[in-house]
């Protein structure tokens, strides 16, 4: 089936190319393969903050201290820079504010569900059903075993994918800046799959993140200014991660949409429509984009309305 106005009309799990729709086995068979020229003792990763598994450096995540050893070597110590997280605009006391009771409950009433998740309308089942149906497909596809979802937010429909990660035996790893949502996620899912799921507190912008299969980015930079989004894209490509899944919006740049200037708020108020591909994120062209994922404000319906493939996807690149 031909490619629809820019989109994929593919039926099933495939990719719209310039030759039309590929199976995304056969897609992903003919992808560049990730370097595997890393470390071979376990003395270069830091031992024992780390071990050497396959030529990638597993660096120790210890969820109940909030304790973790960061960089593509394991010898940077994030404890020490717990403290740095008094930012005035992007700290954790602006976004826990965001999973006040109050502030649920206006978002369910604006959702019109009492069941919404807290972390927004983009993570409803509608908004999330591209990433529900196509990872577990990719998880295989790329032989994934540890996945870092960065915010992991109230894990509200990646909780569906559990039994996925159980039965590949991938270790799935939630981090997010409040405290509070992760302890409540580790008391909730984590103590009872701990070789499963763990979620624990983090700030990418001062902590170092540590090699993953799978870096999952997920209406994160949006609510960053555009500088910050560059810095924090920098520290996710140098974490020694092998592939980066994360909101990209394609049909997008300065010149044709007012989108991409970023507004100011608090938290969830600051936006903007980030396109990885231009300005200042230079991102290749995505090996593969998921659609039907987000939401875009119709004014038409004056609500929220799931977004086309030109307006945003989940764009998969090779970080290493």
């Amino acid at each position: 089936m031909p490619c629809a106005d820019g989109g994929c009309g593919c039926i099933g799990i495939s990719q719209c190319t310039s030759k039309g729709c590929v199976r995304l086995a056969d897609l992903i068979r003919d992808f560049p393969k990730p370097r595997h020229d890393g470390c071979r003792l376990n003395a270069e990763c830091n031992w024992p903050h780390g071990t050497c598994e396959a030529s990638t450096c597993r660096c120790r995540v210890d969820v109940n201290a909030s304790l973790s050893f960061g960089g593509v070597n394991c010898s940077i110590d994030n404890s020490n820079r717990a403290a740095r997280r008094a930012d005035m605009q992007y700290g954790e006391h602006v976004f826990q504010k965001e999973y006040t009771a109050d502030t649920i409950a206006l978002r369910a009433k604006l959702l019109q569900s009492d069941d919404a998740p807290e972390s927004g309308h983009g993570s409803t089942r509608k908004a999330t059903l591209g990433m529900r149906t196509a990872l577990p497909h990719l998880l295989k596809l790329l032989d994934v075993r540890s996945i870092i979802d960065l915010p992991s937010g109230d894990f509200r429909y990646m909780r569906e994918l559990v039994p996925t990660f159980r039965e590949l035996g991938v270790q799935y790893t939630g981090l997010d800046i409040v405290a509070s949502l992760s302890k409540a996620l580790q008391a909730t899912f984590g103590q009872h799959s701990p070789a499963t799921v763990k979620f624990m507190q983090f700030d990418v912008a001062t902590q170092m993140l540590w090699p993953a299969d799978l870096i999952i980015c997920r209406d994160l930079l949006l609510h960053f200014d555009p500088s910050r989004a560059a810095r924090v894209l920098q520290r996710i490509r140098r974490s020694g991660s092998k592939w980066l899944l994360a909101s990209h919006h394609p049909g997008l740049s300065e010149e044709a949409s007012g989108a991409l200037r970023f507004t100011a708020g608090n938290a969830f108020g600051s936006h903007w429509s980030p396109n990885l591909e231009g300005r200042p994120l230079n991102m290749p062209p995505p090996l593969l984009a998921i659609g039907l994922d987000g939401t875009w404000w119709s004014r038409e319906t004056g609500g929220f309305a799931t977004a086309s493939t030109t307006q945003r996807v989940m764009g998969l690149w090779r970080l290493n």
